[in-house]
């Protein structure tokens, strides 16, 4: 019998990477390890640690083969190749690219999916639950029985375009265990969608209404202040979706948000 995959809840891997640092350790053995790790503050503990991610936010057997296939095959596999193009592009190791709204929006799609929130949404007691239960029906859903219907959020970025965000300022992204999180423009107040996937790069759903006439702009910003406030509203989402836990590839951005803890 095959061994249970130990399946990332909901941020991938791919994304961990581009955040972390390699880190040497001699084992019981002598020889030498090493492991790509990460920083992360963890929110119910509210400590500082860091993590190997490859264990980082997994859960053993939390899906299934089939599910573990079909994530890496149609949403984290296509994710990561658009996350290559930019991150080169970035880079100026090639001079352009072309970014696939359906994957990205496909990606957002099952990370709300995937979300703490949402699965206690839909596990929320009720008078009907309670009556099927007593009458021996099962009615608890898992994150998998979500995933299976993605299509219970077909149409929820229709209004959206894809851009890319680069921050150019001395400040990091940071990247929360939701992968996703909102903010308001702050001239037509519509909710603009962020999914960072490395301390400089972050995929961005914008409202075509204030989206710049020429597809495929890249946003940018020197700002501190931006790039901090941008993480507050990482910070708050990921309390309010799973309040799991916050990683970075440097400790001080995490210090920072701790102070906005309470």
């Amino acid at each position: 019998m095959d061994k249970p995959i130990n399946s990332h809840i909901q941020i991938p891997k791919a994304i961990l990477r581009n955040f972390s640092f390699r880190e040497y350790k001699t084992n019981e053995n002598g020889r030498i390890v090493k492991r790509d790790v990460v920083y992360f503050l963890d929110l119910n503990r509210q400590v500082i640690q860091k993590g190997n991610i490859k264990s980082l936010g997994t859960v053993e057997g939390y899906y299934s083969a089939e599910m573990e296939n079909y994530l890496g095959t149609y949403v984290e596999g296509p994710l990561g190749s658009l996350m290559k193009d930019a991150k080169q592009f970035h880079q100026d190791k090639i001079s352009k690219y072309e970014i696939d709204y359906n994957i990205i929006k496909n990606f957002a799609r099952y990370a709300f999916l995937r979300s703490g929130l949402v699965l206690n949404k839909v596990n929320k007691p009720n008078a009907v639950k309670s009556a099927l239960g007593a009458l021996g029906y099962n009615t608890e859903k898992t994150q998998e029985d979500l995933l299976k219907h993605p299509e219970a959020l077909q149409g929820i970025f229709d209004n959206y375009d894809v851009n890319v965000f680069e921050n150019n300022s001395a400040v990091d992204l940071v990247a929360p265990r939701n992968c996703i999180y909102d903010m308001r423009h702050d001239k037509s107040g519509n909710i603009i969608w962020f999914i960072p996937f490395s301390p400089r790069l972050a995929f961005v759903l914008i409202d075509k209404q204030d989206a710049p006439a020429e597809k495929g702009s890249v946003f940018t910003s020197n700002d501190d202040q931006i790039i901090r406030n941008m993480n507050r509203h990482a910070l708050k989402c990921e309390v309010e979706a799973n309040n799991s836990f916050i990683a970075s590839q440097r400790k001080q951005e995490l210090e920072e948000l701790m102070t906005h803890l309470t």
